[in-house]
């Protein structure tokens, strides 16, 4: 006698029925792009420097909003002394210290 197995047969109710799976999949299939946004997080002032963080917000939705998700980092700290400014990266990723100075213009 011998058995034939399957992932089915193995994880079926793991993984759900049928419909259940294409139904995951068509939610799966219709996200669109990560939307991605660089915000200047709350100031920090300490004796004569304001610390100024850059936060990544990345937006996951599908088309009609049945899915989201949304995820916060922190990617770097720009320092701002009195005659000054200098960057602190978060992250092992290039920064673009001018793009980071420009952010936090507006705020002075």
């Amino acid at each position: 006698m011998s058995f034939k197995w399957n992932s089915g047969a193995i994880f079926g109710g793991f993984f759900g029925s049928k419909p259940e799976k294409n139904k995951i999949q068509s939610l799966m299939k219709s996200i669109i792009e990560p939307e991605i946004n660089r915000k200047v997080g709350k100031t920090i002032k300490i004796d004569d420097r304001t610390i100024y963080p850059i936060i990544e917000i990345v937006a996951i939705k599908n088309q009609n909003h049945a899915l989201s998700s949304a995820e916060i980092f922190p990617i770097a700290l720009v320092v701002e002394e009195q005659d000054k400014n200098y960057i602190i990266s978060l992250t092992e990723n290039e920064i673009d210290e001018e793009e980071f100075i420009k952010m936090i213009s507006p705020k002075k």
